[in-house]
């Protein structure tokens, strides 16, 4: 981890940080139910009587960067699974307050399949716009989710998408989304019955 403040702006009540760099990590989250494996922490820092007196500190964090992270995500009860390497993320810009933040986003799915993302957010106005590309993704980790409303046996498929949404913080559902949805290669098992729905491609 690596880290580089400018100190005299502490001196007016503003964080600023040049960059901050964050090489290799490796992160494993575990949810069993409502509980996650980090949720103890948050309990033990979390204030007795929250102070919700508004902050006269500006934080402003510039360079974010994450390379090369690795992230396992398993849910206990479902039995289900999501592995990510060689992530890499890009913040140009954070603040807290005031101005405006730009966010990159890079993973690669270790089942196949990759997700870009990039999001723009204006602070003062709380207006976002979020541009997103899925590509390949193996839809095999959702199987333990959809058989909470399906009885199947089998599911395959490679899901991608190219999608951006517009709007406001303030109103999260009123926004504007649009773009292409693509299933390829899906195939549907059923017990005792194989192949009951297939498709080479669906576009949306």
């Amino acid at each position: 981890l690596k880290v580089n403040i400018d100190i005299l702006p502490l001196l007016a009540k503003k964080v600023q940080l040049r960059y901050i760099k964050l090489d290799e990590p490796v992160i494993n989250v575990t949810q069993d139910g409502m509980v996650f494996n980090f949720s103890d922490i948050i309990e033990f820092y979390r204030p007795e009587h929250p102070d919700t007196t508004p902050s006269k500190w500006l934080v402003d964090l510039r360079h974010i960067a994450l390379t090369k992270g690795n992230i396992c995500y398993a849910d206990l009860q479902m039995n289900s699974s999501l592995c990510m390497k060689d992530i890499n993320v890009e913040i140009p810009r954070l603040c807290f307050g005031r101005g405006n933040s730009d966010a990159a986003l890079r993973l690669l799915f270790e089942n196949g399949g990759e997700l870009d993302v990039k999001m723009a957010y204006g602070m003062d106005q709380t207006d976002f716009v979020i541009y997103m590309n899925l590509k390949d993704f193996n839809v095999d980790p959702l199987e333990p989710y959809l058989r909470q409303w399906m009885n199947f046996k089998d599911l395959k498929g490679k899901l991608s998408a190219n999608l951006s949404v517009e709007g406001k913080m303030k109103h999260i559902l009123d926004l504007d989304a649009k773009g292409n949805l693509t299933m390829q290669d899906f195939d549907l098992d059923v017990d005792n019955f194989d192949h009951v729905v297939t498709m080479d491609r669906l576009s949306v």
